[in-house]
């Protein structure tokens, strides 16, 4: 038997798009069931751009140690403060900080905070058929301020952890 390299490079083509043909049909179904919102046109002026469901491969925020928030909640302010934000995330994992824009908030100035540190974030980029794609991010960022609460029996300071009748509860956080 003799190949020659026509037939081998028509083979190897041929291989080619068969494998493109039977990962294209999973991801445009995907995409049809999973289709941007008019709301995220804006995104789309860095390019393609899929949401969390229309991935293989969701991206995932790396943590880090890199970004302080700065916020000094009001002293007559609430206990607790929520944001969450969206925005794209690049290829190469790194937030557009120029897409990210405020869905939510409990507090103007937490949100502020909290839109200030995003350009420091990193992520793993979302993927798709086997790429790094860009991808819509929502992230809901909480912070709670915690009272601190001090009770004294006869001037002796607070009873010892598990005391018994009369000792006191560990105080939880409030869940935002």
């Amino acid at each position: 038997m003799r190949v020659t390299i026509g037939r081998t490079i028509t083979v190897a083509i041929a291989a080619m798009i068969v494998a493109a043909c039977a990962t294209a049909p999973r991801a445009a179904n995907r995409g049809a069931s999973c289709p941007l919102m008019q709301t995220d046109s804006a995104f789309l002026a860095g390019g393609l751009v899929y949401r969390e469901c229309a991935v293989d491969i969701k991206a995932r925020r790396i943590p880090d140690t890199k970004s302080h928030l700065v916020f000094t909640p009001q002293a007559s302010g609430p206990s607790c403060y929520a944001v969450e934000v969206e925005f794209v995330v690049d290829s190469l994992g790194k937030p557009e900080r120029e897409t990210a824009r405020v869905v939510r908030s409990t507090d103007r100035n937490f949100a502020d905070a909290v839109m200030a540190t995003i350009q420091d974030w990193r992520y793993e980029a979302a993927v798709l058929n086997h790429r790094p794609v860009r991808q819509i991010v929502l992230d809901k960022q909480t912070a709670t301020v915690g009272a601190v609460v001090v009770a004294s029996s006869r001037g002796g300071g607070p009873p010892p952890a598990g005391a018994g009748r009369g000792g006191m509860r560990p105080v939880r956080q409030p869940s935002c």
